[in-house]
């Protein structure tokens, strides 16, 4: 296979597209948000399978916990709506040019209970945030991998 190169590494000469140009104005505009989807389905079905109390959880038992998780997810092709900054929701360009999401938000941060020993983590303690699926959600979750928590300054 031949080498590419440039003549310019600054690539000075090269702009954006119009297209890519929305994109990138659009995802500096979104906000990051806090997604509970995936924490709530992984405490679900810890739950439904017993794996809280386990003192072992095998590579089997996380291959069922995940298939659980991804068998539950809501799909989702685009989404329709962000949150810019000061919580102002807006609908997301368009002519996106990837199809699909991780989360469930625009620009979600998924949460991860089961690598967290405790909700009175050190990142978790210092974490104050009010989102509003968050403040429905959150509680349920950290009650079960590790009681009260501090996670959320309108929950408690």
């Amino acid at each position: 296979m031949p080498a590419i190169t440039l003549s310019d590494l600054s690539l000075k000469e090269h702009s954006l597209t119009p297209r890519v140009a929305a994109c990138k104005d659009t995802y500096f505009r979104a906000v990051p948000e806090i997604c509970t989807e995936r924490a709530l389905l992984v405490t679900q079905g810890s739950l439904a399978q017993g794996l809280l109390g386990k003192p072992r959880i095998t590579c089997l038992d996380k291959a069922r916990l995940y298939r659980y998780v991804l068998e539950q997810r809501q799909p989702i092709v685009r989404h329709r709506s962000a949150v810019a900054a000061g919580m102002v929701a807006f609908s997301p360009n368009d002519r996106w040019l990837f199809a699909g999401s991780t989360t469930a938000r625009w620009k979600g941060v998924p949460l991860y209970p089961e690598f967290t020993p405790t909700s009175d983590s050190a990142w978790a303690g210092s974490i104050r945030f009010s989102i509003r699926c968050t403040q429905r959600t959150l509680p349920r979750v950290t009650s079960t991998w590790g009681g009260p928590s501090s996670f959320c300054a309108a929950c408690g």
